[in-house]
């Protein structure tokens, strides 16, 4: 640097990152530019510069310096790293062998803090870093990853919508949904029918015998007389119920009718007192179905008594002339009040079954998510050592607890369905099913997550298949059984279904919760409905024949345990089994192991170039690693080979060493394999052949142990939109291990200027500071090895240039290597002390910024602007200057200009509309039929200025190259086999284009963007899956022809758009 400044006093230092330094001149001082440049090739040696190249100020480094100024004008006391401050700071801090010292120097005055070991805070941090726990246990990681799934989804309101408020909807809709009445359907119980009369002539007969009072309740009109009782003293005829206490009746109360002890039921009027039934009056056995009507009571319909056993009572009420009853309160026929229960039944269990297959649904979305492409955080966790067991523990954890809700809430409710009312028997089994469902469940959701990268066409799929496998499944089955007959036979259709595809849709979780509570509902019947003489599993301790329709006072009947396997048993074995079964598949399927080598499905395709046009810098690379010199890399790559199932080859023979300390740049275009290296040296690729190491470890048998020593900022960033940035940090800084995890993250939130952003959630952040967050999330821990794919992707220059200085301190420790991959040539230039280019899976080059530019670069670039200000006398000789600046130019105007000054090739141009600049006059001439005179006039002066300019171009440079020219800009291409130098170029622009107006030039070495545009020019087209495609292969001398093929491509383009 003092060498420079012995020519140009004003050099200030831009940027010293390992052995190379850049240095920034003023344009001002041009003409001192021969003699350093002289100076430098003289003193190569005693200045140990091993090559030098000069390039133009970038319109970024301008942006920075002019937000630069003003922030400083809005606050005084803001201080920031200028491009001087940043050198000079690192060069303090890196010594002056900044490959060999491991000082660590204090920064300069003024300079903010952003190194470790520059604060005490950041001296708490190393130490808290050399303490952590690099194997955090299992229930580490569950309790992390819990936490973490809480936090997202209490701010996930649609999910609780679908996890609890959906079902527990249906739920409350099912507990006041009033009864099917069948009765209303069934045409013998229409009023006026044959049946209601038959009835009614009935009860008029009985009535002949009954006492005033049963007289009105049954009319509800007054006696024609006052009768205590008719029959008193007559014999009394016992049977059917009524049991006689004498032979005689000396009061109406002495009859007792008791339908518990009775073969058949008697109407209504025989459960009054002091009625004599007779044999012939009881003609239909009527029932009062209690298990619907939530409007029955004890005295009106239902024997209290008998409730919680049987689902049947007597009728017992009276409504409006009819008898009996079941216009109101449902009094049925034996059979029909059985098809009662039946439907009702099926239909609360048919309504649970729908409302809970939102559960899957609301489960299914925050693994997918996770796993989404442009997401993927549960790839960063996993790089980050979490195991898949704790990963789905805490999930399946989180997920159950949160189901837990609408359990509650259904057993909760079972009380208000008079199926369960006063049963604890089957709310217990009720609460049984729901909870193995549930169970059951979430591991089949998880499966199902996994085919999918759009949470919304998962969750919408889940939910299509729990309506369809629960409810359509539960529907067909209940038709099969409910409207039987005979398909074969020996086979009804009933049969069918009971014996055969029950237990096949009893693998469906929905199905099982539909059939469970239907039977739990049912098991007072004995046999609710359809054959059963031929049912397999007919073992249970309550025969259908002894069921208690009634009474329990039959001392022959009995009810069915809930917990039997004809009932809720085989329902919940089936879900305990797949449980179990759907949980270890869940396991297995997600195991992240890598394959075994050469996993691909045909023969190894090694396309590697012909030894004459391989890099020697490459050859050397792979020769250092083959011998062993690089085995104490921090990464080390040998002869690594990635070919894919269908044939296509991402990497080819890979060898790369990549040394303790460094920053390597990995460019390439998409599809040239980067991704594909960093997920091999992650473990979730395993490479077809080569060895892989990182910080000595072995990846493909100590993978775990290798991830613990890896930082990975992935190309998308890998964020919980629900977590904040302090929440995100900390959930990484615990899987991490580190102790102190407030100190953790104090720290990173300082160091990536992310203090105003602590509590704002992550989807809330702009595309720069997310990438902030991730990057933060890499150098948590300190590890030995950062994988940082485009990691400024998104960052406003000064974002970057802070990035820049945080990577550049985690350099000077010494301890830490970084595989970088980015668009940015200039990041690439101010981190990587080696660059490597990577084409077709293959390495082109390999070696410094400046060693690239040397070898790959074909001379130099120079940019002319020419003034305005000089007007050749041609100009006013041919043009004239006669006529306003409204007043316009016809063809034959110009054509005569042109003839008359001998310049026919400009007339050719305008006609034509080709050339840099005739087209615009042709624009004027097709459109408004007359050119400006203005414009006219500043044309032919360009043109006078170019001619001056490509007459000095010619006779000084004629091996130089127009590569782009645009009004008064030119740029050439000055070739090194035309003998210049830098000295040379400088020389003659700065004293032999005297007599040539140009207003400003620029003069630069090949551009390493240029070179990595012809190297990617090589990039194999994917166009069919197989080896073989033809490729353009480029070596150092016909990169720039690429490049400047390009820029003239695109420049036509733009041209040919304008004129269109």
């Amino acid at each position: 640097v003092l060498f420079i400044r012995q020519f140009v006093a004003e050099a200030s230092v831009l940027s010293t990152v390992g052995s190379e330094l850049v240095v920034q001149l003023p344009s001002a001082s041009s003409g001192a530019f021969p003699a350093l440049l002289d100076g430098l090739d003289s003193h190569l040696t005693a200045l140990h510069v091993v090559e030098y190249g000069i390039s133009v100020t970038t319109l970024e480094q301008v942006f920075l310096r002019i937000a630069h100024q003003s922030k400083q004008t809005l606050n005084p006391l803001y201080r920031r790293t200028s491009d001087a401050d940043l050198s000079e700071w690192r060069a303090s801090r890196m010594g002056p062998d900044a490959r060999g010292s491991k000082r660590v120097a204090a920064p300069v005055a003024g300079r903010p803090n952003t190194g470790h070991a520059s604060t005490s805070f950041g001296a708490q941090y190393v130490a808290l870093v050399q303490k952590r726990d690099n194997h955090p246990h299992l229930i580490v990681y569950l309790v992390c990853l819990y936490w973490t799934r809480f936090r997202c989804s209490k701010r996930d309101k649609k999910g609780w919508v679908f996890m609890i408020g959906i079902p527990i909807a249906f739920l409350v809709i099912l507990a006041f949904l009033p009864s099917i009445n069948v009765a209303s359907y069934l045409p013998w119980y229409k009023k006026g029918s044959a049946a209601d009369l038959a009835n009614f002539e009935t009860c008029r007969a009985v009535v002949g015998n009954s006492t005033g009072d049963v007289r009105g309740c049954i009319f509800g009109i007054p006696p024609p007389s006052q009768r205590t009782c008719v029959s008193l003293g007559a014999p009394c005829q016992g049977g059917f119920g009524v049991r006689c206490p004498d032979e005689s009746l000396s009061s109406c109360s002495d009859v007792q009718v008791e339908f518990g002890s009775a073969n058949t039921s008697y109407p209504f009027c025989s459960s009054v007192p002091g009625f004599m039934a007779s044999k012939s009056a009881c003609i239909h056995d009527w029932f009062s179905h209690c298990s619907v009507s939530g409007a029955c009571n004890a005295t009106a319909c239902c024997d209290a008594t008998d409730a919680a056993v049987s689902p049947f009572a007597p009728c017992s009420s009276c409504e409006a002339n009819r008898w009996p009853c079941f216009q109101g309160s449902g009094c049925l026929r034996k059979a029909d009040a059985k098809l009662q229960g039946v439907i009702n039944t099926f239909l609360a269990a048919l309504v649970i079954v729908i409302g809970f297959a939102f559960v899957p649904a609301s489960v299914v979305v925050f693994p997918v998510k996770e796993r989404h492409p442009h997401q993927n955080a549960k790839y960063q966790q996993v790089a980050c050592g979490t195991s898949v067991l704790a990963y789905w523990m805490s999930l399946w954890t989180h997920d159950v607890l949160g189901t837990l809700v609408p359990v509650a809430v259904a057993v909760g409710l079972l009380p208000l369905y008079s199926s369960y009312r006063g049963d604890v028997e089957s709310m217990v089994a009720a609460l049984a099913l729901f909870v193995v469902h549930v169970m059951t469940v979430l591991p089949a959701a998880y499966l199902i997550s996994m085919r999918f990268t759009n949470h919304s066409a998962a969750q919408t799929s889940v939910l299509v298949v729990g309506l369809v496998t629960g409810a359509l499944v539960s529907i067909f089955s209940f038709l099969c059984r409910l409207v039987d007959f005979q398909l074969v036979h020996t086979l009804t259709l009933s049969q069918l279904d009971t014996n055969y595809l029950r237990w096949v849709y009893l693998v469906f979780p929905g199905y099982q919760l539909s059939d469970g509570l239907f039977q739990i509902g049912m098991r007072k019947y004995g046999n609710p409905y359809g054959s059963s003489s031929t049912n397999w599993f007919t073992a249970t301790s309550c025969p259908a024949s002894k069921s208690c329709w009634t009474s329990t006072k039959d001392p022959t009947c009995c009810v069915a345990q809930a917990f039997e396997f004809n009932v809720a048993g085989r329902s919940l074995i089936y879900g305990l089994v797949e449980i179990v079964l759907l949980s270890a598949w869940v396991l297995y399927a997600d195991r992240h192991k890598p394959p075994p080598p050469s996993s691909s499905s045909g023969p190894l395709v090694v396309a590697a170039d012909p030894p004459h046009l391989v890099d020697g810098d490459v050859v050397a690379e792979a020769a250092r690693v083959a011998r062993g010199a690089a085995a104490s890399d921090a990464i080390l790559l040998r002869k690594v080979h990635k070919q894919y199932d269908d044939n296509k080859v991402a990497l080819q023979s890979l060898s790369l060493g990549i040394p303790k300390g460094e920053c390597f740049g990995y460019l390439g275009i998409n599809g040239a394999g980067k991704s594909t290296t960093m997920q091999i040296l992650n473990g979730f690729l395993a490479a077809s052949s080569g060895a892989v190491t990182v910080a000595g470890l072995d990846v493909r048998t100590q993978l775990r142990a290798a991830r613990r020593h890896i930082g990975y900022c992935p190309q998308f960033d890998a964020l919980h939109d629900t977590l904040t940035v302090a929440e995100e940090l900390e959930l990484y800084a615990r899987l991490k291990g580190m102790e102190d995890v407030r100190l953790a993250v104090e720290d990173k939130l300082r160091q990536f200027e992310l203090e105003p952003f602590r509590s704002t959630l992550t989807r809330g952040l702009s595309g720069g500071n997310k990438r902030k967050v991730s990057t933060a999330i890499a150098l948590l821990g300190n590890p030995a090895v950062l994988l940082l794919d485009e990691p400024s992707t998104g960052m406003d220059p000064a974002a970057r240039r802070r990035m820049w200085d945080v990577l550049v301190d985690v350099l000077a420790t010494k301890s830490c290597s970084i595989l970088l991959t980015t668009h940015s040539m200039e990041e690439c230039q101010a981190l990587c002390s080696r660059i490597g280019i990577l084409v077709s899976g293959q390495l082109k080059c390999l070696g410094s910024a400046q060693h690239l530019k040397h070898k790959f670069g074909r001379g130099f670039t120079l940019d002319i602007r020419l003034g305005t200000t000089t007007t050749p006398s041609t100009t006013a000789a041919y043009v004239g200057t006669d006529g306003g600046v409204s007043s316009k130019v016809t063809a034959a105007d110009m054509e005569r200009t042109c003839m008359d000054a001998g310049m026919y090739e400009r007339w050719d141009k305008i006609v034509r509309g080709t050339g840099d600049s005739g087209w615009v006059l042709r624009h004027y001439l097709d459109n408004e039929g007359g050119v400006p005179s203005d414009v006219w006039r500043h044309w032919w002066m360009l043109e006078d200025m170019g001619a001056d300019l490509e007459a000095f171009v010619t006779q000084e440079l004629p091996l130089a190259s127009l590569v782009e020219h645009h009004a008064e800009h030119f740029r050439y291409h000055v070739p090194k086999s035309s003998g210049h130098t830098l000295t040379s170029l400088f020389s003659l622009m700065e004293e032999g284009a005297v007599g040539v107006p140009i207003e400003q030039y620029s003069l630069s070495d090949t551009t390493l963007e240029e070179i990595f545009n012809g190297m990617a020019a090589g990039q194999e087209e994917e166009r069919e899956a197989v080896h073989g495609v033809h490729r353009h292969l480029l070596n150092a001398s016909s990169i720039q022809a690429v490049t400047s093929y390009h820029r003239t491509s695109s420049m036509t383009r733009l041209r040919e758009s304008d004129r269109l």
